[in-house]
């Protein structure tokens, strides 16, 4: 797989600062992802220690959302190729 085939990934990170709902707010404002997925991925980082939000073609796109996501004080990454997210 070539750079240019390669997918870019938007990690969550669990923190002991934010609450579900706050992560869920965060994720659809910047992500569009509705309350109950936001939720969940939020639960799955916290039971795992990270979790794949979304997959993006373009690397800027992903750090872009990953920016927006930590502005509002929620940990997240960009994460890269066909791996699932590292498990803590």
């Amino acid at each position: 797989m070539t750079a240019e085939q390669q997918r870019w990934h938007v990690d969550l990170h669990h923190d002991d600062v934010n609450r579900f709902p706050g992560v869920a707010f965060v994720l659809r404002q910047v992500c569009g992802i509705d309350k109950r997925t936001g939720v969940a991925l939020a639960d799955e980082a916290q039971r795992y220690g990270t979790a794949r939000v979304l997959s993006c073609e373009e690397r800027q796109e992903a750090e872009r959302l990953v920016a927006e996501i930590q502005l509002l004080g929620v940990r997240a990454t960009v994460g890269v190729g066909d791996e699932p997210p590292r498990r803590v």
